[in-house]
């Protein structure tokens, strides 16, 4: 049942006022435990749902784990991990089922839910309605470049004006910056690290982009990452982050503006929306641009797969690398920001003769912010290119979508499945 089908329940005004406001600030964690919760107790009216709510930290969430296979590793780093050098010999299938049947559980959303001990916990009395929650809050995390110490105030305060409860990672603050970088590679590396060991911690926001987090990629552990998905959310430089977690870790990231470079003021109405439902949901659905913004269709078609990509430089600095841009079956999305067009050939060149657009099912194509020519009187265009470099490959492209280095724009789910039709020049994010 989605958050539509719980508010239409019975029950009385102030827990459904209570539901509303609960439901709104759901994290991507309290959604997959109050999903396996409902499967579980299917709720009759509103006083059910308000106690399920209350007692979801009583859901362990394991990420990462979507079959008895992928149970089964679990279980065995759990328990003997000096036996993994003899995985392949191990019937993992049955290994992830012995798990199951000493901790029951549920299959949701790319996790694995472990029930809590209790059958049925009984935290509302259906007369005082609980305090709410906000030991879940979401932490700012700096990935790359220094914030200016005038703007971490107005960034933070940016973030609680989202109804989010903000936690300022050291690597954030100014004084511990390393050069160019907000902190040393071990800092900011240990610092996200910890933001996805955290049980309360619901999610990580990059504060700003601009350049390292590439550096980081080598000192992270992903497969404890895989295990604690989280909602995380960022753009530009942060791609790389996004490209590992996607592929590395299983789960989708969100493409979204960032508190030091956009939300630090006030940003327009539909900006604002698409941030909302990328933290908050749903996520599915078609993902319009702005009234008066159209898409125009470079190679006609459509197509069905994963999203991808992000940055071009990101993603050109990715390859030849163990986190790499895969793009087989996939739609791509294509951005940047200041970089002459003669830069952009050399970038989509490259992704050309790595296979990229060979490999994809089709190609998205956002803002290409101040990526003017040095020399306009002898230079290609910027569609000249995508026609030279991009439309051979005959798969359906769309140009113009309103996400990237611009505003008003767009939050783009990077991880989920999602579905393009040149024809109606349209962009939809599918169910899983």
């Amino acid at each position: 049942m989605d958050k539509a089908g719980l508010l239409q329940l019975p029950g009385r005004p102030e827990e459904q006022a209570w539901l509303r406001e609960r439901l709104e600030v759901l994290t991507v964690r309290e959604g997959i435990a109050l999903d396996a919760a409902i499967q579980r107790h299917p709720a009759q009216d509103s006083t059910e749902v308000v106690s399920l709510l209350a007692s979801l930290d009583e859901y362990e969430v394991l990420g990462g784990i979507q079959s008895y296979e992928d149970l089964g590793l679990y279980y065995l780093e759990e328990t003997n991990a000096r036996l993994l050098a003899l995985r392949d010999y191990i019937d993992m299938d049955q290994l992830g089922r012995r798990y199951e049947k000493q901790h029951p559980g549920l299959f949701v959303g790319g996790c694995y839910v472990v029930y809590p001990e209790r059958e049925q916990p009984e935290v509302y009395d259906g007369v005082t309605l609980p305090e709410p929650d906000y030991s879940w809050s979401l932490r700012l995390k700096l990935a790359s470049s220094a914030v200016p110490e005038e703007s971490l105030a107005p960034a933070v305060e940016a973030v609680r004006a989202l109804g989010l409860q903000p936690v300022v990672y050291p690597s954030c603050y100014y004084e511990n910056r390393h050069g160019y970088f907000a902190a040393d590679d071990a800092q900011r590396a240990g610092d996200l690290q910890s933001a996805f060991a955290d049980d309360t911690i619901a999610g990580v926001l990059a504060i700003r982009g601009g350049y390292g987090a590439h550096r980081l990629l080598p000192l992270l552990d992903l497969d404890a990452i895989a295990r604690t998905p989280k909602l995380f959310c960022g753009y530009s430089d942060v791609t790389a982050l996004h490209t590992a977690f996607n592929q590395c870790c299983g789960f989708v990231t969100f493409h979204t503006p960032m508190p030091s470079t956009e939300y630090y003021q006030p940003v327009d109405g539909y900006t604002a929306a698409c941030l909302r439902r990328a933290l908050f949901g749903p996520v599915e659905g078609p993902l319009e641009n702005p009234e008066g913004m159209a898409m125009t269709a470079l190679q006609s078609g459509s197509a069905a797969g994963l999203l991808c990509g992000g940055n071009l430089s990101l993603l050109c600095a990715s390859l030849g690398t163990p986190w790499e841009i895969d793009t087989r079956g996939k739609l791509l999305f294509l951005e940047d920001i200041g970089e002459q067009t003669y830069r952009v050939d050399a970038m989509l060149t490259q992704l050309r003769n790595a296979g990229k657009f060979d490999d994809c099912a089709g190609v998205l194509l956002g803002a290409w912010t101040d990526c003017v020519p040095e020399y306009p009187e002898r230079t290609l265009t910027l569609p000249e290119i995508f026609s030279e470099l991009i439309v051979p490959a005959g798969k359906p492209v769309l140009s113009g979508l309103a996400c990237g280095h611009t505003l008003p724009t767009m939050s783009l789910p990077l991880g989920a499945r999602a579905a393009m039709d040149t024809e109606l020049r349209r962009v939809e994010v599918l169910s899983r």
